[in-house]
């Protein structure tokens, strides 16, 4: 990804199919800076918001991580505006990383309903250890086991910092439907009853 540094005005920048952002980290100035918006595109779904990389501005190389992203109050598809914030090769990083479910169909076989309660969970790790996401696999998912966060898998050098026993998925049954009762379906309800009386008598 070519960072450049930004000069033009924002709406110019835009109009040339530039992403604007803002650079800045410990012991350096805040520096406005422009990328090409597709090029930005490409980085922010191989890197999120969650691995490092290194970017080279005014001939400097830095290692940075995408701190956050805006986007258009019409268009959440849209972003408008980005951070990097640069890091050293000692620091460490708090975020939440998405998980990805696997087998969710298998899981949910036999008509039971799949409680999803977390889709993102919140980590540490070293510069360098960052993964886009963490993989989550529902298989052995049963009616009496859920899965916790402490049954998540993670790659070595990510310290989980959520509940370890908050549940992450969960199966249940699906509610019973009662259908509504009619008057005529209270006749024959009353008329049953009364026939039964009629022959224990």
């Amino acid at each position: 990804m070519k960072i450049e540094q930004r000069i033009n005005p924002l709406k110019e920048v835009r109009k040339q199919k530039f992403l604007p952002g803002i650079f800045y980290g410990k012991g350096i100035e805040s520096v406005p800076v422009q990328v090409n918006y597709q090029e930005f595109i490409k980085a922010y779904q191989k890197y999120r918001t969650n691995m490092t990389f290194s970017i080279n501005l005014n001939n400097e190389e830095h290692i940075v991580y995408i701190k956050e992203v805006q986007v258009s109050v019409d268009n959440y598809l849209l972003l408008t505006h980005f951070d990097l914030l640069k890091v050293s090769s000692t620091d460490t990083i708090v975020s939440k990383m998405p998980l990805v479910f696997h087998n969710k169909d298998e899981a949910s076989k036999g008509g039971f309903i799949l409680n999803i309660n977390l889709y993102e969970i919140e980590v540490e790790y070293l510069v360098g250890h960052g993964v886009s996401n963490i993989e989550v696999d529902l298989k052995d998912l049963t009616l009496e086991t859920a899965f916790y966060v402490k049954d998540v898998v993670i790659s070595e050098g990510i310290t989980l910092l959520e509940n370890p026993d908050e549940v992450v998925a969960s199966l249940s049954r699906p509610a019973l439907e009662v259908e509504e009762t009619t008057d005529e379906d209270l006749e024959v309800i009353e008329q049953d009853e009364e026939e039964a009386v009629d022959e224990e008598n």
